[in-house]
């Protein structure tokens, strides 16, 4: 049995047993497809790792947009490339010789569910096509979908009758269009194309995860799950080392439960705000109507943070998040991957939390006036000085009073941040208020508590869920 990584959190992998050592000393190439996206962009930074299991890992990365800056960092050989086109995919991925791995972590939305079929199972059987008759070596595909595998599709979300949960890897299909089914199916067709390919498919739930590409009232106060974006790629990577996970079926998610009504004094703290929450009534709050005209607010928060230039109808879909927060979440059985051999779990509140703190980094901060008031001394910011210091201030443990205090020293982004000219004519505000945080905004707008309401925990549920969405 070859069981690893089964830490709390990603810094703390622990590789705890090993039976097939010969693995180690081989090389291996992986080509992730969708490689911004919140999976993808874990896998970029967990597959180069020295202790990955299955390495040395070279890293192929495929999305759709020009490699974004805050994905620079990775050590991935990144491919720009649409799948939806045939004749591109073809002339670039075709000559990926040494690839032995395919992670397909990617998806396109359209407005019907047969839409979805035939769009996503052009792209998914263009990259097979493609790598496939090609890469000699190619030893294993992963396919992430989804637990919309058990429920259907939204298209007909309180529709259909779903399986009753907890959901488990053998329920039959639902009779019911879901391009998770078409996908499965190309696998399946070109994976028996190659003498010894093998595959595995991975069903997350609501994802949480770090990646400015992405775009879903959540159960308030019933139980809910969700997958740590880190915790997806882990289970991905087992599945092509361990002999017992291939040509399987898994679902994987944290392994604990959690309520809505709980994280929202998380997400209070961890912006620094004093005022938060809202009023429970019977009444119901639709986020898709309360959104509706806010996009010059966006526009103020962004240009006055310095963060990443976006509208705001491109990291909301208000929609969604009205749609999770409008039922009771059903709750897949992990019983199959545990059997198997996959331990690896995570402390939802604790990844909750850690994909927060990245989305507030990649700061540039300006602490001269700080080094006599440090309360370990100076030398130890002089020590990193010049340096992505990101890594150090986690690892210590700073309190939340500290963790405030870093937008008040922040003097820009870091170099290859493309700025537009409302960045350019950006200043900082100084807050009236205690604590500082990345979402600061004028006191004499809109209040504190307003924002985080109406903006800020929206945002942070959307982007858990749609971050892999585009390539």
């Amino acid at each position: 049995m070859s069981c690893w990584w089964a830490g709390t959190l990603g810094n703390n992998r622990k590789k705890i047993d090993d039976d097939d050592g010969a693995s180690r000393d081989s090389k291996s190439v992986a080509l992730v497809v969708g490689v911004t996206g919140i999976v993808g962009n874990s896998f970029a930074e967990i597959l180069p790792l020295a202790d990955t299991p299955g390495g040395p890992w070279k890293v192929y990365g495929v999305a759709r947009g020009k490699r974004p800056n805050w994905n620079e960092d990775n050590p991935v050989e990144y491919i720009q490339c649409d799948i939806s086109d045939r004749n591109q995919t073809q002339s670039k991925l075709s000559l990926l010789t040494d690839v032995t791995h395919i992670f397909y972590v990617t998806w396109a939305s359209r407005e019907t569910e047969s839409e979805n079929c035939k769009i996503n199972g052009l792209m998914f059987r263009n990259v097979l096509e493609a790598v496939i008759l090609n890469a000699h070596n190619l030893r294993h595909i992963c396919l992430q979908t989804g637990t919309k595998h058990y429920v259907g599709p939204f298209q007909f979300f309180g529709k259909i009758e779903a399986h009753d949960p907890p959901f488990t890897e053998d329920l039959p299909r639902l009779e019911f269009p879901n391009f998770y089914y078409t996908l499965e199916d190309i696998l399946f067709q070109e994976v028996s194309k190659k003498e010894g390919l093998t595959w595995s498919v991975h069903r997350p739930d609501n994802i949480f995860g770090f990646s400015p590409h992405s775009l879903m009232s959540i159960v308030w106060n019933c139980y809910a799950i969700a997958s740590d974006g880190d915790l997806i790629a882990e289970h991905e990577i087992w599945a092509c080392v361990d002999p017992s996970a291939k040509n399987e079926a898994f679902n994987i998610h944290n392994g604990d439960v959690f309520k809505w009504k709980h994280l929202w004094k998380v997400l209070g703290e961890q912006f620094g705000l004093e005022e938060y929450g809202f009023v429970e009534t019977e009444k119901r709050i639709s986020l898709a109507e309360t959104m509706k005209e806010k996009g010059a607010v966006w526009e103020e928060i962004v240009r006055e943070n310095q963060l990443l230039p976006t509208k705001l109808e491109e990291v909301g879909a208000w929609w969604f998040v009205d749609l999770i927060f409008g039922g009771e979440a059903s709750i897949p059985s992990m019983n199959k991957s545990k059997e198997h051999g996959f331990l690896g779990f995570r402390n939802s509140k604790k990844s909750f939390i850690s994909w927060i703190e990245k989305m507030k980094a990649s700061k540039v901060l300006d602490v001269t006036k700080f080094l006599d008031e440090h309360p370990a001394g100076g030398e130890v910011l002089v020590e990193v000085a010049g340096k992505d210091a990101t890594r150090e201030f986690s690892n210590i443990g700073h309190s939340k009073e500290a963790q405030n205090l870093l937008l008040k020293y922040q003097v820009g982004v870091l170099q290859g941040h493309a700025f537009n000219e409302a960045d350019k004519n950006a200043s900082f505000v100084e807050s009236k208020h205690k604590e500082m945080s990345a979402f600061v905004i004028k006191d004499d707008k809109m209040p504190k508590y307003q924002v985080f309401l109406e903006f800020v925990l929206p945002l942070v549920f959307t982007g858990f869920y749609f971050g892999y969405r585009y390539l």
